[in-house]
């Protein structure tokens, strides 16, 4: 895994040397294609114009300028292949979606590009609470859809910095059926009781890499569907939110897999959840294979490590056990305080135990200081070594 993320590092950087220092590189800003910086007017056929221009030029490297300003519009997407070799998506200025508009599962969207860089320091504002109320998807099947400010579709050799996310409709920034993407320094910021509002969304995707970004949101700051692999999340600030959830799993497709997946030198603040795999009872079989959480700190969490396989917020039969089989999950150094009494939660299916879990160096105290926190345990193999607090049911 080390070494993946090592490559990926690499590319990102010979990327950003290129544009920064190649001679043969093309500005194409979308002022000249009639955008208007003046918060009212749509510019978004300006962008899809300026992007078009920049994708088919025959010069290799690039740049589609957002300058400074407010441009405001319903949907601007982005699309491939592109004869260019390299695009950066410059975001100086601030985007800002119309009111009240829904109906789509996308807002500023990239699909099919390899050699993609969107950056800047601008600001999407995807105006969320002028349709949160209108969200009614936990309980209604036939609900919105409601827009992502960002969406990235079989993207490759992607870098997505120093940009801010604000207020999303839904998910901050969806990430699905792409390989090789860094997010790195990215803000993402929405009130705790925003519906549906997860930071970051992965699914079908391999050799991904989020550091140095804080989330705080209203559902899970990192969440993971299948098809996730080799994903790399090192200093990453979390809260408020759901914390970071691998699945929920089991509902879908069978033989649904999450596999090779890190978070490390973390921090969660206020959040309802920390660490979390969660299954469907009642399932379809399925894989959460290589797992590791180390160095993570807590801080007033609900539930710091949880695994729950009998996830059911809608209608399903908790009673019969959850066929996928959760295994090789490694937590090792996570600290900090528990909201609540119970810090550790291992809820593993009754058919597919969990197979080994390993616990090294846990220390999360209950914050209430008149009581000790607890670890429950259900249906789950491993060991434990090292400080355990609280005492290692395993």
């Amino acid at each position: 895994m080390a070494s993946s993320q090592t490559l990926l590092s690499l590319s990102v950087s010979a990327f950003l040397l290129i544009l920064s220092t190649s001679v043969h590189c093309k500005v194409f800003n979308i002022l000249d294609y009639g955008a208007r910086g003046d918060g009212r007017t749509d510019s978004g056929e300006a962008i899809t114009n300026a992007w078009e221009a920049a994708c088919q030029s025959e010069v290799r490297h690039n740049i589609v300028l957002v300058p400074k300003g407010t441009y405001t519009f319903k949907y601007a997407s982005l699309s491939g292949p592109c004869k260019a070799q390299t695009i950066m998506f410059r975001l100086n200025g601030n985007l800002k979606a119309y009111a009240g508009y829904y109906g789509r599962v996308d807002w500023l969207s990239f699909r099919y590009i390899d050699g993609l860089i969107v950056t800047g320091g601008g600001k999407l504002d995807g105006q969320g609470p002028t349709t949160w109320h209108l969200n009614d998807c936990r309980t209604n099947s036939k609900c919105g859809p409601f827009p992502a400010n960002l969406r990235f579709d079989m993207v490759t050799n992607t870098v997505i910095r120093d940009i801010t996310s604000l207020n999303s409709k839904s998910v901050h920034i969806n990430i699905f059926g792409s390989e090789y993407v860094n997010v790195t320094n990215v803000r993402i910021i929405a009130p705790a009781d925003s519906p549906n509002t997860d930071g970051i969304h992965l699914g079908n995707v391999k050799r991904i890499r989020i550091t140095d970004s804080n989330i705080g949101t209203g559902d899970d700051c990192i969440s993971f569907s299948p098809g996730s692999n080799l994903v790399g999340i090192h200093r990453v600030v979390c809260g408020p939110g759901h914390g970071i959830s691998i699945g929920s799993l089991g509902r879908g497709s069978p033989n649904e897999v999450v596999t090779r997946i890190r978070v490390k030198d973390s921090t969660f603040v206020n959040t309802d959840n920390g660490l979390r795999v969660k299954t469907w009872p009642d399932s379809h079989v399925g894989t959460v294979d290589t797992i590791v959480f180390e160095n993570v700190g807590m801080e007033n969490v609900s539930n710091p490590i949880i695994i729950d396989q009998e996830y059911c917020p809608t209608s399903c039969n908790p009673e019969v056990p959850s066929k996928v089989q959760v295994k090789n999950v490694i937590m090792k150094n996570i600290y900090g305080t528990s909201s609540t009494k119970i810090a550790v939660n291992l809820k593993c299916s009754k058919s597919n135990p969990c197979q080994n879990v390993q616990l090294e160096d846990i220390n999360l105290n209950y914050n209430k200081l008149d009581y000790k926190s607890v670890m429950q345990c259900q249906n789950v193999e491993g060991r434990a070594t090292g400080r355990q607090n609280p005492r290692s049911c395993i």
